[in-house]
């Protein structure tokens, strides 16, 4: 693991092993390391205020769109539609603690993304659920979650296979367990549970 990298930014590496046996092998590597996501270069704002403007807002989504949602509880959707490289679909919060995406303690996914790539889910408290993000297609890219709040639920953020390039980063998850959890205390009934899978 390395620490204290600058995003976007060209690295040498000397990797350096030794091994008790007599082993000693020193090799140096390039690398770049990936940019924080951005904006649209030319974003389309869409407002919306309720369930009702945010589902038609999700329907007829564009690469490009900056969805921002004003403070107020909506309830689970879908997203069927993606950004594009360097034009990606943003769904963000007016506020992460006044806009709430609601399960009303529902076996469901809050957020279902579908066919989705190139989408960023922001600034957002997501709970009350099986699971708060669900991607539900494989070989997904560069999809963004950042900033959410994720609680009450079972699954945090869940990915498909051959999910790719993701940037998952300053989010706050808290499950269902209360600390200390013992396995055999539910018998292993949440011995799944994971913030990001």
């Amino acid at each position: 693991s390395l620490f204290d990298l600058r995003p976007d930014t060209a690295y040498e590496l000397e990797l350096h092993l030794v091994d008790p046996d007599g082993l000693d092998v020193t090799r140096t590597v390039t690398g770049r390391t990936a940019p924080v996501p951005s904006d649209p270069p030319a974003p389309r704002a869409v407002a919306v205020t309720n369930q009702t403007t945010l589902n038609a807002a999700l329907g007829s989504a564009q690469p490009g769109d900056v969805i921002t949602l004003a403070n107020g509880t909506y309830g689970p959707i879908s997203i069927n539609r993606g950004g594009a490289a360097g034009n990606p679909l943003v769904i963000r919060g007016e506020s992460q603690a006044g806009v709430i995406l609601d399960g009303a303690n529902c076996a469901c996914n809050v957020i279902e993304l579908y066919t989705s790539s190139w989408v960023h889910l922001e600034n957002l408290t997501i709970r009350n659920a099986q699971r708060a993000v669900k991607v539900q297609t494989t070989g997904t890219n560069h999809n963004v979650f950042r900033r959410l709040v994720v609680t009450d639920v079972t699954l945090g953020i869940t990915a498909n296979a051959d999910a790719d390039s993701y940037y998952v980063a300053d989010n706050v998850i808290a499950g269902r367990l209360v600390w200390p959890a013992v396995y055999s205390d539910d018998s292993g009934a949440h011995a799944n549970d994971d913030g990001i899978h």
